[in-house]
């Protein structure tokens, strides 16, 4: 079985939103308690890592007041359950650094991880600063594509565009492609069943792209601030985030 990381949170009484090498991996609008325990394999790199918080107070407060601790770990494969075999971060909120915060509050800290990880998009993918115009032109037309096969239930067709994505996600779950592969159909199979299925349209101009993960990734939302992919299933929809990389040359459906 490949190393498997894991995020543990417990917050309460803030808002906040919390990242992992630019990507988000849990937010929350409201001041409830809320605990989580997660998988991160898919955003956890091999050695430099940066973990990002940005906590909010809550709207009848000017002052963040709230708790929040974070820890991020390397998961004991002798337990059923996640156990850590190795804490990476652990981080927390209120802490004596810092006095009384106003509003909001940002913070990045750094970890590292020198054991193995089953990732490889860190280092498949080629580092982008910054996107031209063709860029932006390719990763439309790919998305576009993927989405009207999606529409149109072509299984085989749309598989074909998750082929790294499945690669990666086999290797983080310690399964091999075809089992993977398997897995894809088989969810948009269930998708495909719904006779109504649409989808949001989308143009060039709707998309804002953020890069992420140290240049290595690429986020593609809609610039309302909603996910990009959205497919109608009657009165409700689907919505599928994507995020995208350069991999030998070409943009790649990574996540």
């Amino acid at each position: 079985m490949p190393n498997r990381y894991y995020v543990n949170i417990d917050a309460s009484d803030v808002r906040f939103s919390l990242k992992i090498n630019g990507v988000q991996i849990a937010s929350l609008d409201k001041g409830e308690r809320f605990i989580t325990e997660k998988p991160i394999s898919l955003w956890v790199a091999a050695d430099k890592n940066i973990f990002s918080v940005d906590l909010i107070s809550l709207p009848e407060e000017d002052v963040v007041r709230g708790k929040l601790h974070v820890e991020i770990f390397l998961h004991d494969e002798t337990s059923e359950h996640p156990k850590a075999k190795k804490t990476y971060l652990s981080y927390g909120y209120p802490h004596p650094k810092i006095g009384e915060v106003k509003n909001t509050f940002s913070e990045s800290v750094g970890f590292q991880v020198k054991e193995l990880v089953p990732t490889k998009v860190w280092t498949d993918s080629e580092i982008v600063n910054e996107l031209s115009k063709a860029d932006k032109v390719e990763i439309f037309e790919l998305l576009t594509a993927f989405s009207e096969r999606v529409i149109n239930k072509d299984i085989d067709g749309l598989v074909k565009y998750l082929d790294y994505k499945v690669h990666d996600e086999a290797r983080v779950n310690g399964v091999d492609f075809s089992a993977s592969l398997n897995i894809a159909k088989r969810n948009f199979s269930v998708l495909s069943k719904y006779a109504g299925l649409g989808k949001e349209p989308f143009k060039l101009e709707d998309i804002e792209f953020s890069i992420v993960g140290e240049g290595r990734l690429v986020y593609v939302k809609n610039i309302s601030g909603k996910v990009l992919l959205r497919f109608a299933l009657g009165g409700n929809f689907l919505d599928i985030p994507v995020y995208v990389a350069m991999i030998k040359g070409k943009w790649a459906i990574v996540r």
